[in-house]
């Protein structure tokens, strides 16, 4: 029975040995939207990308945290939960972890809260709200989620004055309401 405790302490040291040099290799590829914020970057990886890469099962993203995913997997996805749970995906929730442990590390490894927070900005989520997952290390700010969407807005619109510039560019517009001005403001000085 003596030595079972300086066993558990070995396996204990050596996962998190694991874990650090595994989360230690995915660093430089999550930290893209420090460097580049905008709709190509945003739109150009998938959900299944990422955890096939942190699975270990694709490289496209980075080297991957396959030990580490493994035990998570195993704590998160038990024998009565797999028959029990048809709704919840231990995938997402994993995944959501694993984005959590890089972002606790340092504020650089933001990508996934960054995702995160402007789906969650664009569904229209309070500022609350927002703040109380950022507080969580969930999301970002509700500041950062702002200056976010309107820097991807400056953008686009600068984009659309450029395409106004060089192309043909025809405008609609609904004159209904002129009739209720006129008659507004024909009875004001009337």
């Amino acid at each position: 029975m003596g030595g079972k405790q300086y066993l558990e302490q070995f396996v204990v040291n050596a996962m998190q040995e694991i874990g650090l040099c595994e989360l230690a290799g995915l660093q430089l590829t999550v930290q893209h939207l420090k460097r580049d914020l905008s709709q190509a970057r945003l739109t150009k990886l998938s959900l299944n990308d990422i955890t096939a890469t942190f699975r270990g099962m694709s490289m496209s993203f980075g080297v991957g945290t396959p030990r580490l995913w493994a035990v998570l997997h195993w704590l998160a996805c038990t024998v009565d939960q797999q028959h029990q749970n048809t709704q919840k995906t231990p995938t997402l929730v994993i995944s959501c972890i694993i984005w959590m442990l890089l972002y606790l590390q340092s504020h650089h490894n933001s990508d996934g809260p960054k995702f995160l927070t402007l789906f969650l900005k664009s569904q229209g989520i309070s500022l609350k709200s927002l703040d109380a997952l950022h507080v969580f290390g969930i999301t970002m700010s509700y500041k950062w989620a702002v200056e976010a969407v309107d820097q991807l807005a400056s953008v686009q619109m600068s984009e659309v004055c450029k395409v106004m510039y060089t192309q043909p560019w025809f405008m609609s517009h609904d004159n209904v309401n002129i009739c209720q001005v006129w008659v507004f403001y024909g009875s004001k000085s009337g």
